[in-house]
């Protein structure tokens, strides 16, 4: 009761943004868009122009209240900028992705297969199903593996400048850069050549090492940062593991909890708690995750 959610990011596999309340404003929101997408009929170029372009088109989604509109990419006037909005309870969900030419298709068919199984979710409620929680939605698990990658934080109420987030990412491979020991070399590399080695010495690190956090093998790294200039003394800790690549089931996963947080920077104020009940907060929640199947935990 003293915590809550707040939901990041979310591409399942387009960014997905939420409008809440604009459900029964599906029409209007078309036309508005429409609208927008002709007054940028100049940019258009390419494939955009031939007369088979889908520039400035609406089709029907595979369910009833879904609509893909079709315009021209902000990066470049040749490319398509595709839209999925589509009413899911009293919100609006809309998707977003670049195409280029007659590969309009295939994320067309992504998004009409995407669209079924999408559902309205009160902040409150535990699907009973496999599928991923988002802000005020759920998705049901795809029959097929699609590309997820999913942030959320946990905010605590009595201590506002502690952030704890948690970003999940299905990949086909393994990235040896995004390890935590590489991150890390390559910080202090960073401080070093800036002028910042005196005070990376300072940095005192409370925990490092390999960990199991769930059914990730992973490592952590605990700091507490010193006070440099305009940065003040904090905390920075991470996990991350690599998951199994090809397994989306068991993603990527990095978690990590900042204190000194103010107006969502970090290091901006003196942290609120202790080495102590930093490590506390960390250990209590981390130990918390695991796996969910059909609403049970996995042993």
């Amino acid at each position: 009761m003293e915590s809550e959610v707040i939901y990041g990011p979310a591409r399942l596999p387009y960014m997905i943004e939420r409008w809440p309340g604009y459900g029964e404003k599906l029409d209007e929101m078309i036309n508005s868009r429409l609208s927008e997408i002709e007054e940028d009929r100049a940019r258009a170029r390419g494939p955009l122009l031939k007369s088979d372009s889908m520039f400035g088109k609406v089709i029907s989604g595979s369910v009833a209240d879904q609509r893909i509109i079709f315009g021209a990419a902000k990066s470049t006037g040749s490319f398509y900028e595709i839209e999925s909005i589509q009413r899911v309870g009293e919100d609006l969900l809309i998707q977003r992705t670049t195409s280029y030419g007659d590969e309009y298709r295939d994320a067309v068919v992504q998004l009409k297969n995407i669209a079924p199984l999408l559902r309205a979710r009160s902040s409150d409620a535990v699907p009973t199903e496999p599928g991923i929680c988002l802000d005020g939605a759920f998705i049901v698990e795809p029959s097929s593996p699609i590309y997820e990658a999913v942030t959320l934080g946990v905010r605590l109420r009595q201590f506002p400048d502690v952030h704890f987030s948690i970003e999940l990412i299905t990949k086909d491979k393994k990235v040896e850069g995004d390890s935590l020991e590489a991150r890390s070399a390559a910080a202090e590399e960073d401080a070093r050549q800036s002028g910042a080695g005196a005070w990376y010495d300072r940095v005192r690190v409370i925990r490092r090492g390999e960990r199991k956090i769930g059914n990730w093998i992973g490592s952590e790294y605990l700091a507490r940062k010193p006070r440099i200039n305009q940065v003040m003394e904090s905390h920075e800790f991470a996990f991350f593991s690599h998951g199994e690549p090809g397994n989306h089931m068991v993603p990527s996963v990095e978690i990590e909890l900042d204190t000194g947080v103010k107006g969502n920077k970090a290091s901006g104020m003196r942290s609120s708690i202790s080495d102590e009940e930093a490590l506390y907060l960390w250990d209590r929640i981390t130990s918390s995750i695991r796996p969910w199947a059909i609403g049970k935990p996995r042993k």
